[in-house]
């Protein structure tokens, strides 16, 4: 016994993920909120990591199509600007006259498509992200898989919730421009700062909707109404939980930006760019599309921060976790199928976008 028990000390130790932080009867601080928060993504960093991976193909598949037909464009017309301007997004409309109307109905159609499954791919991330910190937060590792099973079946509720948020957010910001009506540049920054304060202040009571819905398994209306009582006892931490969502977008948006200026400057050292030889067009946008996988990836882990306070502050206030059951097989069940990684109606999107952007390169 004495050499079994010696033999298994000499093993090789296995490399374990970080132990997640201890959920507590008392709510925490806010320094040590912060502190738990980060404790906690970087256990979930495994996990995490494989959801980016899922998310950032989704984003290829969804996007890809109406991207490639978008350069195609660009380079036949020989302007990236005039290509977008034919979208309608961004510069508007007024290109119409620049491309055939078919390929012009296509590049649309697969814009409309990948518009429409990455607003839903949002939401499904911000479900699958909670799930898998909710489930290493409570010391009941959750998979991808199980993730999207639970998403399935809350993604209508965090949709509802979302868009009465959302609203309320639409609202504040119109009246808080209204009322600084700033007229210069400098008074135009100084407006968007306190628009950003007041709209922390006014949407921090609903900070833990999302929480309350995929861990709490509270419906959309109910997810609110316990949000506000969360946030009536501990109000710091919910002004942690909100304003965390806008920081988050901002490191998103100043990574996002960053990164597109180096792949650019990259682009331009290599002698990369859609004017120049086929082939090197070919590069260009396979370039691009692994960029598109990058991003996706990248809006995974910034969420994965963005949730992580929602979700230890949440369970440190009520300890209830039940709603994460739903995430995984009831015992005994051998036969409950696995979830889709691709639901139906995205995979209609997908299609639709695919079929619409090789139409529209057959048009240029």
């Amino acid at each position: 016994m004495e050499d079994a028990v010696e033999g298994s000390n000499n093993a090789a130790p296995v490399a374990t993920e970080p132990p997640p932080p201890r959920v507590r009867d008392r709510p925490p601080g806010v320094g040590e909120a912060v502190g738990q928060s980060l404790d906690l993504a970087l256990a979930s960093s495994g996990r995490i990591r494989r959801a980016s991976l899922y998310v950032g193909l989704l984003v290829l598949a969804l996007a890809g199509p109406a991207v490639i037909l978008l350069l195609a464009l660009a380079r036949h017309l020989g302007s990236l600007e005039e290509a977008i301007g034919l979208t309608g997004y961004g510069f508007g409309f007024g290109y119409e006259e620049l491309a055939d109307p078919g390929a012009l109905a296509m590049l649309r159609l697969s814009v409309f498509c990948a518009v429409v499954g990455l607003f839903a791919l949002v939401i499904e991330t911000q479900i699958v992200v909670t799930v898998i910190l909710g489930g290493v937060a409570t010391r009941r590792p959750i998979g991808v898989r199980d993730s999207l099973r639970l998403s399935r079946v809350v993604f209508w509720q965090v949709l509802v919730a979302a868009i009465l948020v959302g609203i309320l957010r639409v609202a504040v910001d119109a009246v808080t421009s209204a009322f600084l009506h700033p007229s210069s540049p400098t008074s135009l920054e100084s407006a968007q700062i306190w628009q950003l304060v007041v709209e922390v202040a006014v949407t921090a009571p609903f900070a833990f909707f999302s929480a309350g819905i995929v861990i709490g398994g509270a419906g959309a209306i109910e997810s609110l109404r316990r949000s506000t009582r969360i946030a009536r006892a501990r109000w710091r931490l919910a002004l942690l939980v909100a304003s965390a969502g806008t920081v988050g977008a901002f490191i998103q948006g100043f990574a996002l930006s960053a990164g597109l200026d180096l792949l650019a400057r990259v682009g331009t050292t290599a002698g990369l760019g859609l004017d120049g030889p086929a082939h090197v067009a070919v590069v260009t946008v396979l370039v691009v599309l692994v960029a598109i996988v990058a991003i996706g990836s990248l809006v995974v882990t910034v969420a994965a921060l963005i949730a992580a306070p929602q979700v230890m502050v949440f369970l440190g206030m009520t300890g209830y976790s039940a709603g994460l059951d739903r995430a995984t097989t009831p015992a005994g069940d051998r036969w409950s199928p696995l979830p889709r990684l691709v639901t139906w109606p995205m995979i209609v999107l997908i299609g639709l976008g695919v079929v619409a952007a090789a139409v529209g390169l057959t048009s240029i």
